[in-house]
């Protein structure tokens, strides 16, 4: 019967009535299971012969007399099923619903035309699958799936080589639809629409040469799977893969984009690592895809569970280490032992050579291989190709050349390529240089077993049959190095997609490829070039006959960078500067009121003090940067300047900067005439930190492994040039003469954002160059730290002092460091101990800083400023001292108001000078009110905003207003700041080292909560380990929390983010009292539904009160105790256990009353280390019981 059923199913007429039957027998399919199953020798007779449809409909005249089911017969199979009411219950009634339809569908399919059988069989469409595959796609889905990629990851770019090919994409879309599941997709499958195309255009019995040919066997013939043993794994292939793969699963919207490159990254990491130990080496290919199987089989499972595939990618990527253990590195095998050098019984150059015809057996043959076939195709280097003998260790190698006149010759360690890998199979490594004639030609490596080079024509293609040789030997794996020396008017466009594939070819079978094009190269080829270097996983540089500057370097990431240095870049004064696209977008802020006709440029007379007071050091300041070709002298007079500049001309001010220890320099201040103000720089300039370099060791690295280089870029900002037409905003005087400055100076505002774009790009080479040696690097404006492993540590140094040169880059050499013991930023970092400290010098300034404003009551507010950048600096790696800084910038920024009165007359201009905020915005008309001062009170009225001001006067006398004036030059300290100084001067009294590895993190899973009224506050949190679990909840009268803190007056509603600070603090103390016996540093990871104490924990810093007193509290007892906050983010409704627990509901965890941690206020409130006394009948842990009896043993 459940034969039947299912047959029916499948069969029957079309249309809505099929659907719905086959909704019915599927309903039904558990209870003919069922009966088929339990109850077979006692239904066999009456369902006996019952397999379709029209049986199942005439068997059974009425619904009713399905009912001898539910007699006692079979009472025993309606227990089994834990039915107690057989005739009512769901599958009998499924059972008679699909009685009443099978008539209709019997007669359905009675009716229905049938199939003529003289028609011939339908031919097979172009592109059809062979195999059960899923349906294909329309291309209409395709259309709409990809504009929604497009939509959504706006800054992919999805050509034919990154688009999935149709058959993958059928494959990936099938796992999410309807009772759809994740399946493996074979990695002979993962082909781009491109290579798709290919293999159904060449789907013949030739050669198979390109990647997509020998990928089509898999896809055409009989067998699953391939082996793809042959294809040499490199980074270049694997991330095409990964690619085509990952953005198939994009475009079904399976999971996000970020997800998936996360775990191709590190998939690509761990197969290409560069192991540091010879004894170890990478994956194979076949363990590769044995590990992709494992892994998406992992993934698999979990989405089978409930999993999303966004949370599964995360579990495997983060969590878990599946990925580093199937990946990890595995023992060599043994070398095989060394070939014997071969003998030359007629000595070199005494053989047969070439005739007329062009043949002879002089020529080294070699022997190409096919994966499946058991023959090997003899291929003999000849016509334009000529071989090096192999040759013993002890003679130098010999170069043969077809050009007429040899041209000098460098090694090809000059160009850093790595040696090849060494060969296998027996098979020869050749060095192979394709070169037009009277170019460099390059001398081969000593592990090279040949050499040879093939000269390029002009403006023709290369002999067929050379060009078919030197693709057949690419394709065989015979090159360890090839080598592309020539210019573009070499080649024709054939000629250049012959080269770029032979490039293409040889990189995938191994070989490490180079090429060089000397000349500007044009669009469509340098695009093509490109893209084939960014396909690769190299880069590719285009270099000018006669570059003006060493940073001419076509980069991906800021592709508009490159002409901007060879022209010129902009002021940004009579346009907006272009953006690069690698920082967060600045807005411009406009306010109304603002002139907008365009920057106000003016002329200055003469300069600043300190310049003016010495004429002669200035003068031969000058004409060293003249002598530089950073300044030069203008001819002419102000209105000639205007001639020459039409755009606009600004005349700044010099002054000259006289520090200790430091050479005298020239500065050119740009503020005083409008230029700055008019720059608005489109991006925040990201600027690394101590911290960052903190960040970078991590709790279970190699301890003391590292060495530092430290270099400083002298003038950094004069690299770049100015364009010539906004070269009048950068004019100045002298002596009666104008100057004016060719490059971007010190002083002006777009200097340092042109020098930030050139010293990224300039990291961005430097971590190219070095990505197979271990290193970190980080740039602040202009001083480099770079940090190398000590087995490395020459090589590397030596690698970025070269391209550093090759770049002409200004390095200060009485700068440089090179040792474990560094100077970077004002800090000194020692690698041997992993420490760093601040230097003695800084140190003492900030000392010096904060004694000076102690001493006063009023500051200057330059002092002020001047102190809090420093402390703000000097706290990098003490973040405990951030919340003591909260008073002083709450003095910076709010002043004490001073009373003006205004007559009743002035009043309407008085109140049409305010903005919205209750601010002037000008000054009004005959009076001296001080501009952008906030107005206070109208009397005895509190203003907070432009809708408290009386909108006429209050009185017919003249009316009292208090202004605060933010601008101006005292500030007064109020006592907090006074008592916030004296507690800063003691901490900085005694400089300690701190440690650069980072705090481990505590693995396990806690939350907080708090809620307040009126009249009381609780707070509530647990944390679970994987052997320990602990809680709280705690309930405190107003009365209790005013003992600890009276500043809280009136309802304690509105203090509720101080109290959820306080149930942080709470949680930090119940996880140290778990690890105390330990005394462990660790981070403690928790979870807060209030927004204010996650930033203030997270930031240790907030200027609202009384949250920056509950703040110093957390950061001082967090300091005291190792412990560091890691607060994230949970929704109210999913913190449903912490929320429980701050209310005193607490009956859910009765059961773990002895794992309740009891929390007064009074600890809460003290910082310091608490000491208790228990008596002999103290209930201890168990734990605790254990490792003090282990101690005293």
């Amino acid at each position: 019967m459940a034969q039947g059923w299912r047959m029916a199913a499948q069969g029957g007429a079309g249309g809505c009535m099929q659907e719905g039957m086959q909704v019915h027998w599927r309903r039904a399919a558990p209870v003919a299971q069922a009966v088929t199953a339990q109850s077979r020798p006692r239904m066999t007779p009456a369902l006996k012969g019952l397999t379709t449809v029209p049986d199942f409909a005439y068997a059974f005249g009425k619904a009713s007399e399905l009912d001898c089911f539910c007699s006692d017969d079979y009472a025993q199979l309606w227990q089994d099923l834990q039915v107690e009411d057989p005739v009512h219950s769901p599958a009998m009634a499924r059972l008679r619903r699909a009685h009443v339809r099978a008539p209709a569908v019997s007669l359905a399919e009675d009716t229905a035309p049938q199939p003529s059988t003289a028609s011939p069989p339908a031919q097979p469409q172009i592109n059809s699958w062979a195999e059960h595959a899923p349906p294909r796609l329309d291309a209409s889905v395709i259309a709409q799936l990809t504009k929604d990629f497009k939509a959504n990851y706006p800054g992919e770019f999805l050509d034919s080589d990154a688009m999935p090919s149709v058959r993958l994409l059928s494959i990936v879309h099938k796992w999410f639809a309807p009772q759809g599941t994740i399946t493996w997709v074979p990695w002979q499958l993962r082909l781009s629409h491109k290579q798709y195309q290919e293999i159904i255009e060449s789907k013949s019995s030739k050669m198979l040469r390109t990647e997509a040919q020998f990928l089509s066997t898999a896809l055409f013939d009989e067998t699953p799977e391939m082996p793809v043993e042959h294809l040499r794994l490199s980074p270049a292939w694997l991330s095409r893969i990964q690619t085509v793969f990952r953005n198939a699963i994009a475009l079904c919207k399976g999971t996000h984009l970020a997800r998936l490159k996360a775990l191709d990254k590190k998939v690509l990491d761990a197969s290409t690592q560069n192991p540091s130990d010879p004894s170890l080496r990478t994956v194979t290919t076949t363990e590769l895809v044995a590990a992709d199987r494992k892994i998406w089989h992992e993934l698999a499972l979990l989405h089978s569970t409930g999993w999303t595939l966004d949370d599964a990618l995360h579990e495997l990527t983060t969590v878990r280490a599946d990925v580093a253990n199937l990946l990890q590195l595995r023992a060599k095998p043994p070398p095989p032992p060394n070939r014997p050098p071969r003998k030359d019984p007629k000595g070199p150059g005494k053989g047969k050579t070439e005739g007329k015809t062009g043949k002879g057996n002089g020529a080294p043959t070699l022997k190409r291989k096919t994966p499946g076939d058991s023959t090997a195709r003899e291929i003999k280097v000849r016509d334009s190709v000529k071989p090096r003998a192999a040759q013993s260790s002890t003679e130098a190698p010999q170069h043969r050349t077809l050009t007429p006149k040899r041209a000098p010759t460098f090694r090809l360690q000059t160009l850093g390529l790595p040696p090849a890998a060494p060969a296998t199979h027996g098979r020869p490594r050749l060095c192979l240089q394709l070169v037009s004639p009277d170019f460099l030609q390059a001398s081969p490596c000593p592990e090279a077993d040949s050499f040879a080079q093939v000269t390029l024509p002009q403006g023709s293609n290369l002999k067929r049959s050379t060009a078919s040789l030197v693709t057949s030997i690419a394709w065989a794996g015979l090159l360890g190095w090839l080598l592309v020396w020539t210019d573009h008017a070499h080649l024709t466009a054939d000629g250049h997609a012959w080269v770029r594939a032979l490039l293409r070819s040889a990189h995938l079978q191994g070989a490490h490829v180079a090429f060089l094009f000397p000349s500007q190269a044009p669009a469509q080829h340098r695009e093509a070039y490109t893209h084939l270097g960014q396909e690769l996983a190299v880069h590719c540089t285009f270099l000018p006959p006669n570059p003006p500057f060493s940073s001419r370097i076509f980069c991906s990431t800021d592709a508009t960078l490159g002409d901007l240095t060879s022209d010129g870049v902009p002021t940004g004064a009579f346009e907006p500067l272009p953006s690069s696209g690698l920082w967060a977008q600045a807005q411009h802020d406009l306010e109304f009121g603002d002139d907008l006709s365009g920057p106000a440029l003016e002329h200055c007379t003469g300069n600043w003090t300190r310049a003016e007071q010495n004429p002669d050091l200035l003068s031969e300041l000058i004409e060293k940067e003249i002598a530089q070709g950073w300044v030069r002298k203008f001819e002419g007079t102000e209105q000639d300047a205007a001639l020459h500049w039409p755009a606009g001309t600004a005349i700044g001010k010099l002054n000259l900067v006289l520090a200790e220890g430091k050479e005298p320099r020239i500065v050119l201040d740009s503020s005083v005439c409008g230029l700055n103000p008019s720059v608005h720089l489109p991006e925040r300039v990201a600027l690394p930190t101590g911290a960052d370099v903190q960040r970078s060791f991590l709790s279970d690295d190699c301890f003391a492994q590292l060495r530092a280089v430290s270099l400083d870029f002298k003038a950094a900002h004069k690299c770049c040039k100015v364009l010539p037409k906004d070269q009048g905003t950068l004019l100045f005087r002298h002596r009666g003469a104008l100057y004016h400055y060719t490059v971007c100076h010190f002083g002006a505002r777009f200097s340092a954002y042109w020098w930030q774009r050139t010293g990224s790009l300039m990291l961005r080479c430097l971590h190219a160059l070095l990505c197979k040696h271990q290193h970190r690097a980080w740039l602040y404006v202009d001083d480099l730290l770079l940090l190398l492993r000590t087995a490395e540590a020459e090589a590397g140094a030596a690698l970025t002092v070269a391209l550093l040169g090759a770049l002409n880059a200004p390095i200060s050499w009485k700068k440089a460091q090179f040792a474990q013991q560094v100077i970077w930023c004002g800090w000194k970092f020692c690698f041997a101990s992993e420490s760093v400290e601040l230097v003695a010098h800084k140190l003492a300034k900030l000392r010096e800083q904060l004694q000076s404003l102690r001493s006063a009551h009023k500051v200057p507010r330059k002092s002020l400023e001047a102190a809090l950048g420093l402390l703000n600096w000097a706290t990098t790696f003490s973040n405990h001292l951030r919340p003591f800084m909260a008073p002083l910038y709450k003095d910076l920024h709010s002043a004490k108001g001073t009373l003006h009165s205004i007559a009743p007359a002035s009043w309407s201009a008085f109140y049409e000078a305010l903005d919205s905020s209750a601010r002037l915005a000008r000054t009004p008309t005959g009076s001296w009110l001080p501009r952008n001062a906030q107005l206070l009170e109208v009397g005895a009225l509190k203003i907070h905003s432009k809708a408290d001001v009386p909108k006429v006067p209050p009185s017919h006398k003249h009316q009292w207003v208090r202004l605060a004036d933010l601008s101006r030059q005292e500030i007064h300290l109020r006592k907090d700041s006074e008592f916030v100084l004296h507690w800063l001067s003691l901490c900085f009294a005694h400089e300690q080292p701190r440690s650069l590895r980072c705090a481990p993190l505590m693995p396990c899973l806690s939350a907080a909560d708090a809620f307040a009224d009126k009249h009381r506050m609780g707070i509530g949190g647990w944390l679970s380990t994987a052997r320990s679990f602990v809680w709280f909840s705690e309930i405190f009268s107003d009365e209790e929390v005013r003992q600890q803190w009276p500043q809280l007056s009136g309802s304690l509603q509105p203090y509720i983010g101080c109290f959820e600070t306080l149930a942080q603090l709470a949680l930090a103390q119940c996880s140290w009292q778990l690890l105390r016996a330990r005394h462990a540093r660790f981070v403690l990871p928790s979870a807060s539904d209030n927004t204010s104490a996650e930033s203030g924990l997270n930031k240790l810093f907030s200027t609202a009160e009384p949250l920056s007193t509950f703040l110093r509290l957390a950061a001082t007892w967090a300091q005291l105790h190792r412990v560091q906050f890691q607060v994230e983010h949970l929704a109210g409704q999913k913190n449903a256990w912490a929320d429980a627990m701050s209310r005193g509901r607490t009956a859910f965890v009765q059961h773990r009353e002895k794992e309740r941690v009891r929390i007064s206020l009074a600890q809460l409130a003290s910082a310091s280390h608490s000491v208790s006394l228990h008596g002999g009948r103290t209930d201890w842990p168990d734990s605790l019981v254990r490792a003090s009896s282990a101690m005293l043993r």
